[in-house]
This record gives C-alpha cells, sequence and structure tokens, in this order.
C-alpha cells in the first residue's frame, strides 16, 4: 500500500473512534445529568 492510502485509513479509523467515544461520552452524561440545561443541584437527588 502506499503511504496515502495507509494515511488515509488511519485518518478514517482514527475519526471513527474519536467520533463513537465522544458520542458515548456525551450520551452518558447526559443520562447522568438528566436534561440539559437544569441546574447542577436543586436537592432533588
Amino acid at each position: 500500500m502506499s503511504d496515502y492510502a495507509i494515511v488515509s485509513i488511519v485518518l478514517v479509523v482514527g475519526g471513527v473512534a474519536y467520533l463513537s467515544i465522544f458520542l458515548w461520552v456525551t450520551a452518558s452524561r447526559v443520562r447522568e445529568i438528566g436534561p440539559p440545561k437544569a441546574p447542577p443541584d436543586e436537592g432533588r437527588h
């Protein structure tokens, strides 16, 4: 394979991994916090 092909594969795989991790972290944070724009502590725990 040429260098260009290797670089392209690395970029695509890295981008997919980054996006999936970012979305997973965001989704788990939203589930923990609740609705966005909610004050962090209202005494409801």
